[in-house]
């Protein structure tokens, strides 16, 4: 489990943390949905919300989407971020923005 910041067009919007394993997963997923992290995932993920769910491509948002009630699930590869319903509206993360993620050493 890796720990550092994500950053949107430059400013810190959460700190966030790097999970593979089912457990630390779930957690860290939980923590996402009460705002108090940013959850980085390893696609295929199925997700239940109230979460705002990012897929990142080549150091950018190339998704933004609203996981509600249903389960959402991303299938195809790549790196995935979870922070609580509404933080990417309140943030302006859309398709396009820069998205960096520093992990501390």
């Amino acid at each position: 489990m890796e720990s550092g910041w994500l950053l949107a067009g430059g400013e810190a919007v959460a700190s966030a943390q790097r999970v593979s394993t089912p457990l630390p997963r779930h957690r860290a997923i939980s923590a996402a949905k009460r705002g108090e992290l940013a959850a980085v995932l390893s696609a295929p993920v199925a997700l239940r919300g109230p979460l705002d769910v990012i897929r990142l491509k080549d150091g950018a948002a190339c998704a933004v989407h609203s996981a509600r009630s249903r389960p959402l699930v991303m299938l195809r590869p790549g790196t995935v971020v979870v922070i609580a319903h509404g933080e990417a509206g309140r943030f302006e993360i859309t398709e396009g923005t820069r998205i960096e993620l520093r992990w501390l050493p």
